[in-house]
């Protein structure tokens, strides 16, 4: 049963047994090049392999190259920093409860990693060092008052180093071959500071700021 990430068994006295199973959940999908697309967990582990049809509930991952797996292994891969990079990016955004928001990764380049963000912006991580961090960023932002459910049309939100930056520019999606367009380097953040929109760009600024002066 591949779609069984954990089972536990306990027994609840004086007659009783208590199953306990926890679902894995797919969250990526490959097209093999041996013909044919492998759904996976967040552990790379294959839960079933389909057609391009049964996979598009799950994100495609481009840059991997692999032959595919039986249901319930471990997807190989032709380089395994890759699969490595996904698993990473994959785990981290489930710690951060962002689980299952990507559409798309692109892990073409481990130095420019990017993936789609519920089809609606395009997060930039850069390679995988600090990726906790970073997605902490991320998920501050998306579930603070930075964004609405409603809000579309951002080109890029980037955390390749740890201070967020908007894209305000109709999103459009990016170029399978090429990260997103506009993607701007940042600098370390600081604690004490939260993001604020400005008309081209987002920055971030101390709290309570008599000058009202930001970084740039």
């Amino acid at each position: 049963y591949p779609y069984f990430e954990s089972v536990s068994v306990e027994r609840d006295l004086p007659s009783r047994m208590v199953v306990t199973v926890k679902e894995a959940q797919p969250i990526a999908a490959v097209n093999s090049t041996q013909g044919g697309w492998f759904v996976l967990d967040k552990d790379c582990r294959v839960l079933e392999r389909t057609d391009q049809e049964g996979a598009k509930d799950a994100a495609e991952v481009l840059g991997l190259r692999t032959p595919g797996a039986e249901p319930g292994q471990t997807l190989p891969a032709e380089d395994p920093d890759v699969l490595e990079a996904l698993k990473t990016l994959a785990n981290g955004l489930d710690k951060v409860g962002l689980g299952g928001k990507a559409t798309l990764y692109n892990l073409q380049d481990l130095d420019s990693i990017w993936f789609l963000y519920e089809e609606r912006f395009a997060v930039c991580v850069g390679d995988t060092k600090n990726l906790d961090h970073k997605l902490a960023i991320l998920q501050a932002l998306v579930t603070g008052d930075q964004f609405s459910p409603s809000d579309k049309g951002w080109r890029s939100v980037t955390v390749r180093s740890q201070i967020p930056v908007y894209q305000p520019e109709r999103w459009k999606k990016p170029h399978a071959d090429r990260p997103p367009s506009s993607i701007l380097k940042t600098r370390l953040m600081t604690p004490g500071k939260k993001a604020i929109r400005t008309p081209r760009t987002a920055i971030l600024r101390r709290k309570n700021n008599p000058e009202g002066q930001t970084e740039k």
